[in-house]
Parts: C-alpha cells; sequence; structure tokens
C-alpha cells in the first residue's frame, strides 16, 4: 500500500512566508516612495500658482503708480503655513550684447523676481518666477 501525500511541508510554507513577506515589503516601499512624490508634484503646482498670485499683486500694485507699497518678504497665512516668499526687484538691468553683459540704461525696466519656498521639507524647496515690468505709459520710452 502506498500513501499520498497531502498538504504542505514545513520548509515550503517557511519558504512561501518569505516569499510573501519580501514582495509586501517592495510593495509598502513603493506605495511610500510614490506618495512623497506626489506630494512633492503637489508642492510645486501650488508654489507655482502662489508665486503667480504675489506677481500679479505686485504687478497691480506697480501700475497703480504704489512701487513703495510692494512687501518683499512674507508668508501666506493660515491657508498655506508652510510656504513663504521673497521679491527682489532690479533696477539696473543687465542685457547681453555682443556676448558682454552691460547694464540697459532705461529707467522704466524693472526685473522682477518671486521666489517661493516650501519650507515642509529640509531643506526648503523654491520655486523662482521672474518677469520684467515696463511703464509704456512713460513719454521717456
Amino acid at each position: 500500500m502506498t500513501k499520498i501525500k497531502r498538504g504542505f511541508t514545513l520548509l515550503e510554507v517557511m519558504a512561501a512566508i518569505v516569499i510573501l513577506s519580501i514582495g509586501a515589503s517592495a510593495a509598502f516601499k513603493l506605495i511610500g516612495s510614490s506618495t512623497r512624490a506626489i506630494r512633492r508634484a503637489e508642492a510645486v503646482t501650488v508654489q507655482a500658482n502662489l508665486a503667480r498670485k504675489v506677481m500679479a499683486d505686485i504687478e497691480t500694485l506697480y501700475w497703480q503708480k504704489k512701487a513703495d507699497d510692494i512687501v518683499t518678504d512674507g508668508d501666506f497665512g493660515s491657508d498655506f503655513p508652510d510656504y513663504t516668499f521673497h521679491v527682489e526687484i532690479v533696477e539696473e538691468v543687465q542685457d547681453e550684447v555682443d556676448g558682454s553683459l552691460q547694464d540697459v540704461t532705461n529707467p522704466d525696466l524693472r526685473e522682477v523676481t518671486v521666489t517661493v519656498f516650501w519650507n515642509a521639507v529640509d531643506p526648503p524647496t523654491e520655486f523662482t518666477l521672474t518677469t520684467f515690468f515696463v511703464d509704456f505709459g512713460n513719454k521717456n520710452l
């Protein structure tokens, strides 16, 4: 009479558990890295939109001839607590002429740079938006 083996041996069960745990560990790491990537992508999108908002506020003040009211450093309040901004306005703009940088002597030209920082990570990430303002209503142009 021959015996018919049924079921799994202890060694087969242990090997299956090891293989399953390796696969589960890899899946959890992948989920974690995907979550971090999604969070960073959302932060960059928020940074870009906040930079556009600050730039629009600056543009409004600039065209209303209230350039002295422009805030150069700040935050976005409780709506976006992890974000801050810095504004830099360059009045003596340089331009490349014949391969060398030269000062542009137009007094009505301003280079405006808005940098938004996401402070929830170390080091903070930054998004920079730069544009130029020219007062076309000035008779010197």
